[in-house]
Formats: structure tokens, sequence, C-alpha cells
């Protein structure tokens, strides 16, 4: 029986891809789960706004802070 995997959405400053990960596998380093979370994207400029307008907190940054998933070197 082969690895199953799952198709999933990978955003990054350059692209946005499909990632075939298995379970449990994370996205590559660079990419992200959803567009509003790569750093100095226009998608995460305008989710800021709207969180600070509704005086809200960007929920992934809590779990970013203790976690490389998700993070790029520059």
């Amino acid at each position: 029986m082969a690895d199953e995997t799952t198709a999933t959405w990978g955003y990054s400053k350059k692209d946005a891809r499909i990632f075939d990960l298995k379970e449990g596998e994370s996205l590559p380093k660079g990419y992200y789960s959803h567009p509003a979370m790569v750093p100095g994207s226009d998608a995460e400029k305008q989710y800021r706004a709207d969180a600070e307008s509704e005086g809200v907190s960007v929920p992934w940054e809590k779990a970013t802070e203790t976690s490389d998933e998700g993070k790029s070197e520059s």
C-alpha cells in the first residue's frame, strides 16, 4: 500500500503551490497555510488592519513563537 498524501495549498512571498503532504508532514520552510500568514504580503497587511480595527489579535503569532513551522530564513 502506497503512502497516502493530502493535497495542501502553501503560500509564499513568490507563489502559491499545492504540496502533497504525508500525514504529520509540514509545509516546506517559507510556505504558510494561509496567504495572510506570509510576512509582508498585502493579505497580511490587510488582515492586521482588520484585526486592529476590530480589537483582536493575530491568531497565528502566538503559535509560531513556539514553533518553527512556517518560518522562513531571509
